[in-house]
């Protein structure tokens, strides 16, 4: 498969479809991995619809009124967020045209699993890719005290009116 589209564009649609900011994608280190996973797995055709699609309707694949479309959308944001590349349902996977390639997820990398953008969403780290220190499960979770702080003054103004 061809790269029809640079991988500066496919990082821009992929901020689109993750909500991440393009340079918090290109930060992860798996922007030309996941971009290479998608040409192994979309035909050019599919891929230059899916890219056509996103640019005419803003980045969101809910309008573009194509389901195989929308599939492609959500395994992009997929394989972004957790670092697999999920199993497409079978009408979507026969659009393809690809006999006989098994269905099937699986991992890109284990570097994937562990940049993973589930994992920035809270400011963690995938279970065994950080040495967090002795005891540092007692601590708690970066933010939680400022986070706790803020519903106990939510909890209090609510309970004064």
């Amino acid at each position: 498969m061809g790269h029809l589209i640079s991988l500066d564009t496919f990082v821009k649609l992929s901020a689109k479809l993750t909500g991440f900011d393009a340079s918090e994608l290109r930060a992860t280190g798996m922007a030309h991995s996941y971009q290479t996973t998608i040409m192994n797995e979309i035909d050019d055709s599919q891929y230059e619809r899916l890219v056509e699609a996103l640019l005419k309707f803003s980045g969101d694949p809910l309008t573009a009124g194509d389901l195989d479309v929308l599939d492609f959308a959500r395994a992009i944001t997929y394989l972004w967020y957790v670092g697999v590349w999920p199993r497409l349902p079978e009408a979507t996977h026969a659009v393809i045209g690809r006999p006989g390639r098994p269905n099937a997820a699986f991992t890109v990398t284990a570097r994937g699993y562990a940049e993973g953008l589930v994992w920035k969403c809270f400011h963690g780290n995938a279970p065994g890719t950080a040495a967090p220190g002795f005891a540092s499960w007692s601590d708690p979770p970066k933010g939680a005290r400022a986070l706790a702080g803020e519903r106990s003054a939510d909890v209090e103004r609510r309970a004064a009116t």
